[in-house]
């Protein structure tokens, strides 16, 4: 690999040509192993033993040949994260009593190792590119709309009259109790570990009102993102094949602009990664001058349950769900059967009329006026993972660097059966770089 480094100035252009082999071979040789190979423990032993050499050269070079990689920081976090990544599933593979024993598989493991590949070969060819997003954002038209901790709970607003700016509404303060019940648990058949999950069942208190999306954020919202910012996706987004014996591994060609599956611009983005969700947010931040961003897990399931304690925000009957939720129903399976390991998805016994996401705003809204909560897509929350509830903050705060760095999603799907609509379900995968086709988020606003 030949890589040039160009600098002007008013009277010369002085350009310098190197070989730095060792590092190009060592990004190459990452890349080639980033393939899933017989089992956790090899897999990621190539991984980390690679990583180590691409960091040391990539030191090497930049101090040796002064090169200047104009994404320099951007590469070191990557390159962290990978290594990060790869020690902490190392150990979870090889914990006797992991409390997440479902997201080291090898089908996860190895969607998670094809995604990162996907990124390493995009450094690669983007060694001395500069950073392509756009960081100048214009502000968006003030129509003079004052929101405070004082504002009545239910009042919808937009922070400016650009149409693409998502619609909040207040939602008030209050307390809830946090989890899912033995009795809940039992009756849904929910897998032990899972139980746990939820555990223990705690009281958390939210004292201050917030503004929260009343839908998830759309495909046309995020249009307009992508557009500003320059935005551009990673090719591959972790799918479910239906009709066969079902995988959910990256496929190529698929990102937010080809899920898989038909989409209108009123439907939820999907293929989106937690740190895009943060952009995003931080994006209608610079827009408006207002803090958007993610909902902490307790605050979502606070806003989701909207006073209820029931399984799910209309009740505690699955039979109702089409009324209120777009989950894996009698028209989803009409067109598509998921099965994995043989086992064949149960749907949901009725008919909500979406066989993969709808439009936002189809369904009944919980008591908060908020829509699409238990269905549609799964929602991006501000924590890092966490097997249960032990030391869970009661005060609305989301819990971030500590048992494991990888994202949380709540709230069901499109694809989901019912006893993941519950409002105490929740869920990770094992990777910083996923991105599935079930997957988006919804935004919250401090007032």
């Amino acid at each position: 690999m030949w890589l040039l480094t160009i600098s002007c100035s008013k009277k010369t252009k002085e350009i310098q040509q190197y070989q730095p082999d060792e590092f190009s071979r060592s990004l190459d040789k990452l890349s080639d192993d980033l393939v899933w190979v017989e089992n956790c423990n090899v897999t990621y032993s190539k991984v980390l033993a690679d990583l180590k050499n691409v960091k040391e050269n990539f030191a090497k070079v930049t101090a040796e040949h002064k090169v200047n990689f104009p994404q320099k920081e951007e590469f070191k976090k990557r390159f962290n994260n990978l290594e990060k990544e790869a020690e902490f599933i190392m150990q979870a593979c090889a914990d006797e009593k992991n409390p997440s024993p479902e997201q080291v598989t090898k089908d996860k493991l190895e969607a998670a190792v094809m995604e990162w590949r996907v990124r390493i070969d995009d450094i690669r060819k983007n060694l001395l590119s500069v950073d392509p997003r756009n960081k100048n954002i214009s502000p968006a038209t003030s129509n003079g709309v004052s929101v405070s901790s004082l504002t009545a709970a239910g009042l919808i607003f937009q922070d400016g009259l650009e149409s693409y700016l998502p619609k909040m509404i207040v939602v008030p303060s209050g307390s809830f109790i946090m989890g899912g019940t033995d009795e809940e648990n039992a009756r849904l058949d929910v897998e032990p570990f899972a139980s746990e999950y939820s555990k223990p069942l705690h009281q958390v208190t939210i004292a201050k009102s917030l503004a929260v999306g009343i839908n998830e954020v759309t495909l046309g919202q995020f249009r307009q993102f992508a557009k500003e910012t320059n935005y551009k996706p990673l090719d591959g987004c972790r799918c479910w094949i239906a009709n066969q014996e079902s995988r959910m591994l990256p496929v190529k060609g698929a990102d937010y602009t080809n899920p898989g599956f038909p989409q209108t611009d009123n439907d939820p983005v999907v293929c989106i990664t937690k740190e895009v969700a943060n952009d995003y947010a931080q994006w209608l931040s610079q827009k408006t001058g207002k803090k958007y961003r993610l909902p902490s897990e307790s605050e979502w399931e606070y806003f989701a349950r909207a006073g209820t304690q029931t399984t799910y925000y209309w009740g505690n009957d699955p039979k109702d769900a089409c009324g209120y939720a777009n989950t894996y129903d009698l028209s989803s399976k009409a067109i598509n059967t998921y099965t994995s390991d043989g086992f064949v998805f149960p749907n949901t016994d009725c008919t909500d009329g979406f066989p993969y996401t709808a439009p936002v705003g189809k369904f009944q809204p919980n008591k908060f006026g908020l829509y699409d909560i238990a269905g549609n897509a799964r929602e991006w929350v501000a924590d890092d993972w966490y097997p249960n509830y032990n030391g869970a903050p009661v005060n609305g705060e989301p819990r971030t660097n500590g048992y494991a760095m990888f994202g949380i999603t709540r709230g069901g799907a499109w694809l989901y059966r019912i006893r993941n609509l519950r409002s105490a379900y929740r869920n990770s995968y094992f990777s910083s770089e996923v991105r599935t086709n079930m997957w988006g988020f919804r935004v919250v606003r401090e007032i």
